[in-house]
Formats: C-alpha cells, structure tokens, sequence
C-alpha cells in the first residue's frame, strides 16, 4: 500500500479545504488549477478523454474590469514583447475565447508559443494542446509531449497530468506506465484528484503496478470524497469484489465500504449498511497491519455507535447476517467447482 503518497495526497488536500474555508483568504474565490475542467470531465462522465488547459491572469485590470478591456490587452501585447511569458499565456487565452478580441486560433498558437518559449509554465501546458489537438497549427503529438514535459518539469499539476496521459496512452510517445504513474503521483500530491482516480484505476487493473484493490479504492475515494462521479463509477463497479475480501476478514475493506455507504459512493447512502460494515470491521476482522486503519476502525466504531439509532444498527446486523450467507454459499460454490477442476485433470491423466 503506497501509505506515504496517499498520506502526502490527504495533506495536501486537508491544507487547501481548510485554507478555502477561511474568510477573506485571497484565494478563497479562485479554483484550483484545473477544477473547472475537472467538473466537465465529472459531467461527461468520461475516464482519460480530453486535455486540460491551464488559464492563469496575472493581469489584474483584466481579470479585475479596472480598465477597459481592449486597453488591458494592448498592455498585455507591450508586457508580453518585453518578455513576460504570463502576460503571453494570457493572450492566448484571450484570443482562444474570442471574448475580447476576434477569436483567431493562429493567433492564439502564435501567443502561447511566445509565452512557452519565454518560459512560462501555463504557456507551455496550453501550447502543448494546441500541438495536442491542431488548434492553430498542424497537429503534432510529438510536440504536444514536448512542451508538456517542459510544464510538468516546472511543476505545473497541469501538465503533469496531461504528460501522465500522454504516457498513459501511449500517444506521441511509447505506452510507459510506469512513467504514467511517477507524473499521477506528481498532480496528485498538489491536491490534483482526478490524477488521484487514475492512479486508482492503475491499481484497479495492475497497470504498471501489482494488482492491488484496497490501493484503488483508498485512491478512489481521496477523488470521490472531492466529487469525482468518475470515481463513483469506479467504487460500483467492484464493490462486490470489496465486499467479498471484507467478509473474508479484511478490515480495511470493511472500513472503505462503511466510508463508501456513508457518502453514498457509487451506491444509496444507507445508515443499516454503513453501521453493518463498521461493525463488522471492528468486531470480528482481524486487526489490519496498519495502526492508524485500526484506530479508524475504532473510532468510526463509537461515533457511529453514538449518531445511528438503535433501530438502523439492528437492521444492519440483519443486513450483514444475510451477507455473510451469501458469502459461505458463494465460498462452498467455488470450492466444488475447484475440487470437481482438479478431479477431472487428474482422471485425465495417463
């Protein structure tokens, strides 16, 4: 279990809801990088489909409407010749929306080329996807992954993920995952949570890592708990498998599955279920390797113990009684079908 990186990702995440949360915080009012192509992502419900642009204005009577628009682009167009990358990145956008000034997507390629070239990091993700997607230019994978490692380098959560996909696929350069899974990592532990899903899903099918469930779900729900409907999906989708390990004796699934039931994670919220799986994680699997797991258990345990009514608790122990039959029947099941395998190989036997 990757305990450090997943420790380092809930950190980063904990700093920037609680910094959010404070009044008057200056960027209290601003998404992070990135969250608004997140949300349209969540929306169509697509796993690794399309680029992200990065938009930062340091242009302040822009953003802000001090100035008139037109005048605050003709001082960007004087920043941007006198070397400043930003104020580059900015007209690019500005020419991509068309908002301002006539959309002109050469244009726009030509801006961002300046910024990326001046080096500025946001220039160099977007003028990646322009390459990506032939806006502006003839479309050039090859290119689109050089200027994205170029951000990434620089630290930008952008074109850290942008590079991990481009790996992830194989597209403009040769399918690494390993090397998909290092520039996850790299998003991720800026608060980056849909590099958070992918890295789940990695774990989910073993891609470039050994097969490990319990680390695509613990990973899953660091992107579920921020809103990823594509995370959802993925919980719902092996549920099943987690609930089998669970009554085999895993406490840490029984403890995601009374996490997942709770927030209603792919599945109904339910009360009885939620009660059912911390209950049976605390009171009958074996005690997991890992301290701080135990101590959630056990502390989920009485909180849950003291908000849940006495009624929901008792249907969710009947709930639980039924799952676990279902369970002894699937395991006597399977051990047939895997005694009758072996008495047929060996009665094929010469």
């Amino acid at each position: 279990m990757p305990r450090e990186l997943i420790e380092e990702i809930q950190g980063v995440i904990t700093v920037r809801k609680e910094k959010e949360a404070l009044p008057g915080s200056p960027d209290a009012s601003k998404p992070a990088i990135g969250e608004s192509k997140a949300k349209v992502k969540r929306r169509a419900a697509v796993l690794l489909s399309k680029e992200t642009v990065t938009t930062l204005t340091k242009d302040q009577g822009l953003q802000r409407g001090d100035i008139t628009r037109p005048l605050a682009v003709t001082a960007l167009m004087r920043q941007a010749e006198a070397g400043d990358g930003a104020a580059a990145n900015t007209l690019g956008d500005e020419y991509r929306r068309g908002d301002v000034v006539s959309q002109d997507s050469a244009v726009a390629f030509g801006w961002y080329r300046r910024g990326a070239e001046l080096g500025d990091r946001a220039a160099q993700n977007n003028l990646g996807t322009t390459f990506l997607e032939g806006y502006g230019c003839d479309q050039d994978k090859t290119q689109a992954v050089y200027w994205y490692r170029k951000s990434a380098e620089q630290g930008l959560a952008d074109g850290q993920w942008n590079l991990a996909k481009r790996y992830y696929h194989g597209k403009g350069v040769d399918q690494d995952y390993a090397e998909a899974l290092k520039w996850f990592e790299k998003a991720a532990v800026q608060g980056y949570t849909d590099a958070s899903c992918e890295i789940g899903t990695m774990f989910r099918f073993g891609q470039g890592v050994q097969r490990n469930l319990l680390a695509a779900a613990e990973f899953h729900l660091i992107a579920a708990e921020a809103g990823d409907e594509v995370a959802w999906g993925n919980i719902a989708e092996y549920r099943a498998e987690l609930e089998d390990m669970a009554l085999s004796g895993s406490q840490m699934a029984s403890l995601f599955l009374s996490r997942i039931y709770n927030r209603g994670f792919g599945v109904e919220k339910s009360q009885p279920m939620t009660w059912a799986w911390i209950y049976w994680a605390n009171k009958h699997c074996s005690h997991d390797t890992d301290a701080d797991t135990e101590q959630e258990v056990s502390e989920a345990y009485n909180f849950y113990h003291l908000c849940i009514t006495s009624e929901n608790r008792k249907e969710g122990q009947r709930l639980l009684k039924d799952l676990r039959s279902a369970h002894a029947k699937r395991t006597r099941e399977s051990g047939r079908t895997k005694a009758g395998t072996q008495r047929d190989r060996l009665e094929k036997q010469p």
